[in-house]
This record gives C-alpha cells, sequence and structure tokens, in this order.
C-alpha cells in the first residue's frame, strides 16, 4: 500500500486501480460468533460429573507414600497409580472449593468495605487496601470475586476434582450452560452430599 501511494504521487492516478483490501477468512467470521450447541452443554456437563469426588472422605498422606514401594508388577502398581489419581482429583475438588468460598467472602468484604467506605471509615479504594492486606494481585482477587459470585450458590461444583485453573479458564461456558439448561443448573445448585442414602454418609469421614 506504500509503494502505492508513492507510484500515485509520482505519475500520476491514470490508469491505476486501488488495491483491494485483504479478505478475512470465512472460518474466522463465524468462528468469532460461534454459540455453544446443547449437545456441547451435555459434554461439558457429563465431564463436570465425571470429575465429581468425595471431599469428605480423609486423605491419608503416609498411606500412599508408602505403597510406591509395594510397585513389584504392573497389576498392582496400576491399582495404586489409579488411588494416587483419585487422591489429587480429591486435593483439586479441595482447592476449587476453598476458590469458590473464598470467592464469596471477598464478594461479601468488598460489600462491607464499600459501606464502611462511605461512613469515613476508610481513605483508601477497595482494590488497593485488599492488595495491601492480603498481597494478592489485583486480578488474582477479582477471579476469586467472579467465581464466587457467579457459582457460589450452585454448591455441587464444590466437589469438582479440576483445578481452579481449569474452572475458571471453562467459566464462560459453565454459565452458559447453567443459564441455558434448567435440569442442568438443578443438579449443580443440589449439595453433593444430600444425594447421598445415609449409611454412605455414616461413611464419608474414612480414609481412602
Amino acid at each position: 500500500m506504500v509503494t502505492f501511494v508513492k507510484e500515485l504521487k509520482a505519475t500520476g492516478p491514470e490508469g491505476k486501480e486501488l488495491p483491494k483490501a485483504p479478505k478475512r477468512k470465512l472460518s474466522s467470521l463465524l468462528l468469532s460468533n460461534k454459540k455453544i450447541k446443547a449437545e456441547d452443554f451435555q459434554e461439558l456437563h457429563k465431564y463436570l460429573k465425571s470429575k465429581e469426588i468425595d471431599t469428605q472422605i480423609r486423605i491419608d498422606k503416609k498411606a500412599f507414600v508408602f505403597k510406591v514401594d509395594e510397585v513389584s508388577n504392573s497389576e498392582i502398581g496400576l491399582k495404586i497409580i489409579l488411588k494416587g489419581f483419585t487422591q489429587i482429583n480429591r486435593t483439586k475438588a479441595l482447592g476449587l472449593f476453598f476458590a469458590i468460598r473464598q470467592g464469596e467472602a471477598l464478594e461479601k468484604l468488598a460489600k462491607v468495605f464499600s459501606d464502611e467506605k462511605e461512613a469515613k471509615k476508610h481513605t483508601f479504594v477497595w482494590e488497593d487496601w485488599i492488595q495491601s492486606k492480603t498481597g494478592e494481585s489485583r486480578s488474582n482477587i477479582d477471579k476469586y470475586r467472579y467465581i464466587g459470585r457467579i457459582i457460589g450458590q450452585y454448591k455441587r461444583f464444590w466437589e469438582v476434582g479440576i483445578s481452579f485453573d481449569e474452572f475458571y479458564n471453562k467459566r464462560t461456558k459453565i454459565l452458559e450452560m447453567l443459564q441455558s439448561d434448567e435440569t442442568i443448573a438443578k443438579y449443580w445448585l443440589t449439595n453433593f452430599h444430600d444425594t447421598f442414602p445415609e449409611e454412605e454418609q455414616q461413611h464419608s469421614q474414612t480414609v481412602a
């Protein structure tokens, strides 16, 4: 385009055609406005359900660590490894639970702080105050607050064994899923342990 303008100035416009702007690929236009289909919601719902795990079962770190020495053949080793992944997913679920509850607490604290600021109890703005008190970045605080605000009421997510980062990265699809399918939304509103028979609840504190 720069070369064309220089030639235009030097020789004039006669016999010249303006260069055409490059066209965007049709696929990029379609993808930019792509909406999640109903079947995609079902797949996401199915995936999240597959990650549900009982976090009330106590994790015995020592019991698992010492079993590493018991890997004497592939069959025994596989059993130990599978149990290890169960423990890892349980810790992920606990981390997600804490993150959601932390977000809810931060939301409430932000409102309390706002009321106190109106009452002239604070001179700092919220963002500076909470960062100075916690040492957490503003973006990190905002992530927790967002998840706490939109997910807090869906208590069944407390028992999903995925990391907070993965959950946050899926937040838009998860929110659309909850808003688009009433049956799915009701499922995640249900407390995980409310669906357990009484006998299973009595054993939920045993070591896994």
